[in-house]
C-alpha cells in the first residue's frame, strides 16, 4: 500500500475520491444525484472602476449549499454590498432547490453580520483557533423546511412511487407525525 500527499491533487485524483464517496453515500442518500453535489460558485462585487471590492465563494454538497468565504474591502463594509451577496447566494441557492446554507465564522468575523441575515449559530468550538471561537452557522431556506417534512412523511409512509403533494397535504402528514 503506498501512501502519498499532495498540495496540487490532479483533477483525476479529485474525481476518484468524489466518485468514490458517492458510491457510498448512494444507498444512504438515493436523491443525492438531484441537487450537483460538488458544484462550486463565485459571486463577485465591482466597483464603478471595475476591480473587485467582494466576493464570496459556496459550493454544493447534498442538498445544502457550503458558504466558504465571504469578503468585503474596507471601503465596502457597512454598504450594503454584503447582503446584496448573501441575497444572491439564498436566490442561487433556492433556484437549485437546496435546503440550507451553511457557514461558520470566528469571534473577530462576521457572526452578528450573519446572524442579521437569518443565519442561526449550531455550534461552537472554544480555542480553535488559539485564543479563539469558531462558530458554525446555518440559515434554513423556507423551501427547504416544507422539503424536509415532505422527505419525513414519505419516509414515515414509505412511498416509494413519484407523487405531487400540495401544501395541505403535508401538514396533514406532519400533524400526524408529530402526534404519535
Amino acid at each position: 500500500m503506498k501512501i502519498e500527499v499532495s498540495v496540487q491533487p490532479s483533477e483525476h485524483q479529485l474525481q476518484v475520491i468524489s466518485d468514490g464517496i458517492n458510491a457510498f453515500n448512494a444507498p444512504y442518500l438515493p436523491n443525492d444525484g438531484e441537487f450537483e453535489s460538488g458544484l462550486r460558485i463565485a459571486i463577485m462585487a465591482q466597483n464603478e472602476q471595475g476591480e473587485y471590492v467582494g466576493g464570496l465563494q459556496a459550493s454544493v454538497v447534498w442538498s445544502y449549499c457550503i458558504l466558504e468565504l465571504l469578503w468585503l474591502s474596507e471601503e465596502t463594509r457597512g454598504q450594503g454590498v454584503g447582503p446584496q451577496l448573501i441575497e444572491q447566494l439564498v436566490a442561487f441557492a433556492k433556484e437549485k432547490q437546496l435546503t440550507q446554507i451553511r457557514t461558520e465564522a470566528l469571534d473577530f468575523q462576521a457572526k452578528p453580520f450573519y446572524e442579521k441575515q437569518g443565519f442561526k449559530v449550531y455550534g461552537e468550538i472554544d480555542d480553535s483557533p488559539k485564543g479563539h471561537k469558531t462558530y458554525f452557522l446555518v440559515k434554513v431556506l423556507p423551501d427547504g423546511e416544507i422539503l424536509l417534512v415532505l422527505v419525513l412523511c414519505l419516509n414515515k409512509q414509505s412511498i416509494i412511487k413519484s407523487q405531487k403533494w400540495i401544501y395541505p397535504q403535508i401538514l396533514e402528514c406532519w400533524h400526524t407525525i408529530t402526534s404519535e
